[in-house]
């Protein structure tokens, strides 16, 4: 008979994820594989992005007031329409509080890791699963970063590779048309995280020694801000020629092309 663990019946233990041997990777990393970052996203922004509460709290808005214009003058009373259009308004409330609930749930059962060699999302409300995507699968690694220092970072495959987007949503880049991109959504200091994923991808092409194939560059890097093009290194290695350092406005990206 199995014998019960007993730190499995103190509360302080109840963690669905003690499994795990590093946080957020559902296995040992290889020998010679190191995390260089992990974080999740922020609890209260991932609900109101995913979800965009302050579209979905105009169009009640709009409703609201639509309500009152077009019961003016059928309701019995200012009290009747006064009632109509705030159960819309209420409506909408309720509407906008299960998504940044739900965005909360998904938030605190996430995990974004960056090694050497891949990135991981572990996610899941009821069923986690781990995604995981090695470096040599990448084709571009992007980043829009707001004023506030948040952002999103995501990736897009190679050719021929794929991610189900209904198992990775929704950690995804919206409205992309060359498949599903991977995402980390809503991170803290986004531009930092950029910049460790780009030199995570510069170190991993330069140490493959595969960069070109005949006189094509399989690998281009290249760094973007807010304001227009920074500058870029023919030679698709390393830091591109003229970049200063990653900002709240940068976006890393690197490019593998046929």
């Amino acid at each position: 008979m199995p014998v019960l663990d007993p730190k499995h019946l103190d509360p302080k233990h109840d963690d669905d994820f003690d499994f795990e041997p590093v946080e957020g990777l559902p296995a040992k990393p290889p020998e010679g594989e190191t995390v260089l970052w992990s974080g999740s996203p922020e609890k209260w922004q991932l609900g109101h992005q995913i979800f965009r509460t302050r579209v979905l709290a105009a169009i009640f808005l709009v409703l609201a007031v639509s309500s009152l214009f077009s019961n003016l003058y059928t309701a019995p009373t200012t009290g009747v329409l006064a009632i109509r259009a705030l159960s819309i308004v209420i409506a909408g409330g309720l509407v906008v509080g299960f998504a940044v609930s739900w965005g909360w749930l998904v938030a605190i059962n996430t995990v974004y890791t960056i090694t050497n060699e891949r990135i991981v999302i572990r996610h899941g409300v009821t069923m986690p699963i781990a995604i995981n995507i090695p470096f040599a699968k990448v084709a571009t690694a992007s980043a829009k970063v707001r004023a506030d220092g948040f952002g999103d970072i995501s990736v897009a495959l190679l050719d021929g590779n794929r991610v189900s987007g209904f198992a990775v949503w929704p950690h995804k880049r919206p409205w992309s048309w060359q498949g599903t991109a991977p995402a980390f959504k809503c991170v803290a200091n986004a531009s930092e995280v950029a910049r460790t994923l780009h030199e995570a991808l510069v170190a991993h092409v330069t140490a493959s020694g595969d960069v070109y194939v005949g006189e094509k560059p399989k690998l281009q890097i290249r760094t973007r801000e807010r304001e227009g093009r920074m500058g870029h290194d023919p030679r698709g290695l390393g830091q591109p020629a003229g970049a200063g350092p990653l900002t709240g406005g940068a976006a890393a990206a690197a490019r593998q092309s046929e």
